[in-house]
């Protein structure tokens, strides 16, 4: 297979990986590494959607061969023979567990009868003087101590109150937790008043039947659309949306072949999106039909979408407002690779915001309007993690380094948190970090083995969205709170349901 099918081929299964088709992912790539046994990148993916351990670790040992000063690879599979071995094991720098070092066992010396002896009888007198002692305060006690009239129960001091039944997330199982400790039953209570600090009244949030979202999916069409739903799934809706007829150009068809992952604007009155078209022409006595994707924009409650950009790019979104709402930035891959865009939505100008060869997705802008988050591969070849930019292209950041990739950014409504994805250990999981980076934490971890996608925050905080195959083999929408609690499926369709947003 010529080296251009080959590159084509991994693009084709990375991006596979990516929106979490894991099976197709892995049939591409041992496809591409039989026939190009020596192609690092492949192996380091098939790695990362191996099906078992020993697979993956098989993969990683290839790459290391290939290319034994692979950082990503070698601390991956260190963390794998970590947690095969145990959290105690040590792992030294070939992967093989240290022999356990025993320590000299000293030779035992032999004490003299004559000082057994002596020790013996010394320690049986000072037995029998401490029992005298005892028995002699004991009697004194008794004579000058008044026997009482009657005798009164001790009153317990504290009792622990029994463990209560909670709920799992889901997944899990429901248990009742047994009492650790059990009330005396002759034990009465007596009645005493014990003054307390009145509580600080909190805000209770509200129902999520009161928030509404905007996502992609189906809904029982033959291509994709926009819908909006309420937080509790109910009441599904698709958009209705006609491609302005000043915006088609020779060939292209005037409908939508597709349209999903929107974008809302500060104000909440528009939306952008992505918009796939088709442009077909003769070839002799052959029609030939193109598809391609550019950036729209089109009112919140649906009607006439206006075009924004004409890139005809193969891929084209991923798009995210300034907080102004003068501007949006967006990814596509026009030049054979991913770059970021930046557009003016009233003059129509666009610009690079982040030049070079590096892949280049997945922006996301800050809420004070200073920083754009995305997902680059700049850092090195077969993984991404998320960097941070100046809005006008300066002052670059990396703010992950872990193994495998991260992905997927979107900032906390006040600026202070951004939820992101990674696959660091195996399956994609949501965690959370500072706007700076620091203090990583996870939402979910292993629980079960699934996929989660496309994490936004509510507007008010309260809630993170994502979708997920959790439950089944498609991609459902399910809510968790920023503190790991509150886990729910808030909507399933008959597809695949993506790219949810949160509505005003």
């Amino acid at each position: 297979m010529p080296s251009e099918d080959l590159q084509a081929l991994l693009r084709t299964a990375i991006e596979a990986a990516r929106s979490g088709d894991r099976a197709k992912a892995r049939e591409m790539l041992r496809r591409l590494v039989l026939r190009d046994p020596d192609n690092e990148l492949a192996w380091l993916w098939l790695a990362s959607v191996a099906t078992s351990e020993d697979e993956r670790r098989q993969c990683l040992r290839r790459v290391l061969i290939i290319n034994p000063r692979n950082e990503r690879a070698r601390q991956a599979l260190a963390q794998l023979n970590r947690t095969a071995q145990g959290p105690s094991a040590a792992v030294p720098a070939t992967g093989e567990p240290q022999p356990a070092l025993r320590r000299p066992t000293a030779r035992r010396r032999q004490m003299p009868s004559w000082l057994f002896w002596t020790l013996t009888m010394t320690a049986f007198g000072l037995v029998l003087a401490a029992l005298l002692l005892w028995w002699w305060d004991r009697r004194s006690v008794q004579k000058s101590t008044p026997t009482p009239a009657a005798a009164v129960p001790a009153v317990p001091s504290a009792t622990r109150v029994a463990g209560q039944a909670t709920a799992t997330p889901i997944g899990g199982t429901l248990r009742t937790l047994p009492p650790r400790d059990t009330m005396p039953p002759t034990w009465t209570p007596t009645a005493t008043r014990t003054p307390t600090v009145t509580p600080t009244p909190t805000v209770t949030p509200p129902p999520l039947g009161s928030y509404a979202l905007l996502a992609s999916g189906q809904l029982g069409q033959s291509e994709w659309t926009l819908f909006t739903v309420r937080g509790d799934g109910s009441q599904p809706q698709a958009l209705s949306l006609a491609l302005a007829t000043d915006d088609l150009s020779e060939g292209v068809l005037p409908l939508f072949a597709g349209v999903y992952d929107a974008a809302l604007s500060p104000d909440g009155a528009q939306i952008a999106f992505t918009g796939r078209l088709a442009r077909t022409y003769m070839e002799g006595d052959t029609v030939i039909t193109e598809e391609f994707e550019d950036l729209f924009v089109a009112p919140l409650d649906g009607g006439t979408a206006r075009r924004l950009t004409r890139l005809e790019a193969k891929r084209a979104g991923e798009s995210t407002w300034s907080p102004d709402g003068q501007t949006i930035a967006f990814a596509a891959d026009k030049e054979g690779h991913f770059d970021l865009y930046v557009l003016s939505v009233t003059t129509g100008e666009l610009r690079t915001l982040v030049p070079g060869p590096a892949n280049d997705r997945e922006p996301a802008w800050s809420p004070d309007g200073q920083w754009i988050a995305f997902t680059s591969d700049r850092s090195g070849p077969g993984a991404t993690e998320i960097w941070r930019v100046g809005a006008d292209g300066g002052s670059y950041k990396q703010l992950t380094d872990n193994v495998n990739s991260s992905f997927s950014p979107a900032w906390s409504p006040d600026g202070q948190w951004i939820v992101f994805l990674s696959d660091r250990r195996g399956t994609t999981d949501p965690y959370i970090m500072t706007a700076n980076g620091d203090g990583e934490r996870a939402l979910l971890v292993r629980d079960i083995r699934a996929e989660e996608r496309d994490p936004a925050w509510s507007l008010d905080g309260r809630w993170i969205v994502f979708s997920a195959n959790r439950d089944r083999s498609i991609f459902d929408l399910y809510v968790i709170q920023p503190d790991g609690s509150g886990l729910q499926r808030i909507f399933e369709g008959d597809s695949d349901t993506r790219y949810p947003i949160w509505l005003p």
